[in-house]
C-alpha cells in the first residue's frame, strides 16, 4: 500500500458526497421559487432539472470513491516524471472567462455572451494541435441559438436579448 494524502484518497468520495447534497439542496429549494407563469413549466424547471442531473451524475463519482477507498488502489506518483502536467493558465482563464461571462450577461444579452464564451473557452481548453476554428465557430453559435430560442418557444421563458433587444 502505497502512502496518500487524504484528499487524494477521498477525493471521489468527497465530491460525490458534496455534489449529491447540492443536488438534493437544490431540488428541495427549487420548490421555494414562484410560479410567475400558468404554463406547465415554470421558474423552478431548470432548477428542478440541473439538480437531478447533479444528484445522478454524483452516484457514480461516489460509488467510484467507495470502490477505490475499498480496493485501496489509489495512486500517487513516485517521481516527477510521473506527474502529470496540469495546465494552471488554462484553469485560471476558464474562471477568468466565467467572471466575465456573468458580469457582462445581462448587459450584452445570452446570445452574443454565450457564444464568446463558448468560442474562447474551446480555444482555451483545445490542445493547440487539435483547434479547429470553423467547428468551434459553428458549435458556438449553434448551440446558444438552440437553447435561447427553445427557452422562448418550448419554455415561454424569456433569456436576457441585451445589445441585441
Amino acid at each position: 500500500m502505497k502512502e496518500t494524502g487524504f484528499m487524494k484518497r477521498y477525493s471521489d468520495l468527497i465530491s460525490g458526497s458534496v455534489l449529491l447534497i447540492l443536488g438534493v439542496a437544490i431540488f428541495i429549494g427549487s420548490f421555494s421559487i414562484k410560479r410567475l407563469t400558468v404554463s406547465l413549466v415554470g421558474a423552478a424547471f431548470l432548477p428542478q432539472i440541473v439538480s437531478v442531473l447533479i444528484f445522478a451524475f454524483s452516484i457514480p463519482i461516489l460509488v467510484s470513491g467507495v470502490r477505490n477507498l475499498r480496493a485501496d488502489i489509489v495512486e500517487v506518483p513516485d517521481s516527477p516524471e510521473e506527474k502529470t502536467d496540469i495546465n494552471h493558465s488554462a484553469t485560471w482563464l476558464t474562471i477568468l472567462l466565467l467572471i466575465v461571462y456573468v458580469a457582462l450577461y445581462k448587459q450584452i444579452g445570452f446570445i452574443v455572451m454565450s457564444i464568446l464564451y463558448l468560442f474562447l473557452q474551446m480555444v482555451i481548453l483545445a490542445p493547440k494541435s487539435r483547434r479547429n476554428y470553423l467547428l468551434f465557430g459553428i458549435m458556438a453559435v449553434g448551440v446558444p441559438l438552440i437553447i435561447y430560442f427553445s427557452f422562448i418557444k418550448i419554455f415561454y421563458l424569456m433569456l436576457p436579448a441585451g445589445i441585441l433587444n
